[in-house]
């Protein structure tokens, strides 16, 4: 049968357009009627956002509650709204955000580090700069940040930003994988099947591809599952390799469900049941599962 392993790659996440934004805030107002301090209750979702709020709060001026004819600071509450009827707002608000992470990023900061070098990679707040994202990422990647190690390793070992390492791949994915990131554990496993900067070894990738399919990485599942079955660096296993099948199917991995029904057709690690088997053709092929579909309708004795 047909073998693909493929490398994880970061989801893009797509940011609809917000036309209302709300957050709460409480401030003390003083005895000389200013806002002497605020606090966000509520986050707008928008740290600019929130920020601006306070500040056009702190040029405000109230008249302070009495308490025996004296005035008295006293906190008081209230909600702020944002109204947004246009994509432009959109894109200013990503810009200051931007702005704002390069300012924090500029004095060490792992995470804005991280959040600046994802602006230049994926455009949005910026130009997009896949040189300038495989900076930032490197600068948070040295101090640990895992989503860096993650995504500057994917950039080594495609030449996206940086000249084409797959050894310099590796050790990333590997600083990943050792904090427990289930992703760069199956990149390290899938290169240690394939010798990319590493050497290669079966063995290993078992390892690494056990760690992630251990913490219900469905891919990972079906690869070691696939491992067990023919027996490649580790002791070959058929119920082992059905059950790792089980649980990637039960995900709604298309190719897991096709593999485990193909074990329930033939007898591999379960007991045969060809009801079971088709049970779990049709799910592979409703998902578009080629090969299912055909199993699906093949002649049978």
């Amino acid at each position: 049968r047909p073998r693909r392993l493929f490398l994880m790659l970061p989801a893009i996440i797509v940011i609809v357009i917000v036309l209302v934004i709300v957050g709460v805030l409480t401030f003390l107002i003083g005895v000389e009627g200013k806002a002497v301090e605020s606090r966000i209750l509520t986050s707008s979702g928008f740290p600019a956002l929130d920020e601006a709020a306070q500040t056009g709060l702190a040029k405000c001026r109230f008249r302070p509650g009495l308490v025996d004819g004296k005035p008295e600071q006293a906190w008081v509450k209230i909600q702020y709204v944002w109204s947004i009827d246009r994509y432009p707002t959109v894109q200013a608000m990503r810009a200051a955000e931007a702005s704002r992470n390069r300012e924090a990023a500029e004095i060490g900061d792992a995470e804005s580090q991280f959040l600046t070098g994802y602006a230049y990679r994926s455009g949005k707040g910026q130009s997009r700069d896949d040189a300038e994202a495989a900076r930032w990422y490197l600068k948070a990647a040295a101090q640990g940040h895992v989503l860096a190690q993650f995504n500057i390793g994917l950039m080594y070992l495609a030449g996206t930003g940086v000249a084409k390492n797959e050894t310099e791949a590796a050790a990333w994915a590997r600083k990943a994988a050792e904090q427990g990131h289930a992703n760069s554990q199956f990149n390290l496993a899938a290169m240690y099947t394939r010798g990319q900067g590493v050497g290669q070894s079966d063995s290993d990738a078992a390892v690494w591809m056990r760690k992630a399919a251990e913490q219900g990485l469905a891919t990972a599942q079906l690869q070691l599952g696939d491992m067990y079955e023919e027996g490649r660096g580790v002791v070959q296993d058929g119920g082992h390799a059905a059950a790792l099948y089980g649980k990637a199917a039960e995900q709604g991995n298309a190719s897991a469900q096709y593999y485990l029904a193909q074990c329930y057709e033939n007898g591999i690690g379960v007991a045969q049941d060809l009801k079971a088997a088709l049970g779990w053709y049709a799910k592979a092929a409703a998902q578009g599962h080629r090969a299912a579909a055909a199993a699906l309708v093949a002649p049978r004795s």
